[in-house]
């Protein structure tokens, strides 16, 4: 049996080089301040369901996810974005799914692999919170030896204990739960004055 080829038209290299844009204009700003911007974006009331879907929250949360997993993330003395350049960000964002460069379901060997890749960036966030899940990874891997390569790595790359990460994401899950309507910023986690060391 033959295998069917997706149509050429196709062009891995156009999406890549307006990723390349993107990630360029991303890279001159703090991470921290477009989490910022773009969590308070999704957060923002609207007025119908439909005006939520219109801020296409799969793009903002593509756009995060390039961001916290990009490899300058670390890089400090970045200025903060302002809201203009936040909204330029976010029109690039839009721009990929235009035909010249995102991959239209005709151009998938199969609609099915199309429909796939589509809900995998999207029904994870429809999904209700998992407590179980979420305890598992705490389980699971702050059991591990002291000097396990997956701790030691962690540690390195983050500069943050695996203990301490669970806890923190713990604090922060309590936090979204108690109010989701609060926003949260970086500050939130510094140590309260009377518990600082000088």
């Amino acid at each position: 049996m033959t295998k069917t080829l997706p149509p050429q038209d196709f062009s891995e290299e156009a999406f890549f080089s307006a990723y390349k844009q993107i990630r360029n204009l991303f890279r001159s700003y703090s991470p921290s301040s477009i989490v910022d911007f773009a969590l308070n974006y999704l957060k923002t009331p609207t007025s119908s369901p439909i005006d939520d879907l219109q801020k296409h929250p799969w793009l903002v949360f593509l756009l995060l996810k390039w961001v916290l997993l990009d490899e300058q993330f670390y890089h400090r003395d970045k200025r903060n974005i302002t809201k203009q350049e936040f909204q330029i960000l976010l029109g690039k964002m839009h721009g990929l799914g235009s035909r010249s460069v995102a991959r239209m379901p005709s151009k998938y060997m199969h609609h099915r692999l199309w429909f796939r890749n589509i809900s995998y960036q999207q029904f994870l966030y429809q999904a209700d919170f998992n407590g179980s899940a979420f305890a598992r990874q705490s389980l699971i891997f702050d059991s591990l030896s002291p000097n396990h390569q997956f701790r030691l790595e962690f540690q390195r790359a983050t500069n943050i204990p695996l203990a301490d990460f669970f806890e923190l994401s713990a604090m922060l899950l309590a936090r979204v739960i108690e109010d989701s309507n609060s926003p949260i910023t970086i500050s939130w986690f510094d140590l309260a004055p009377e518990k600082r060391i000088s």
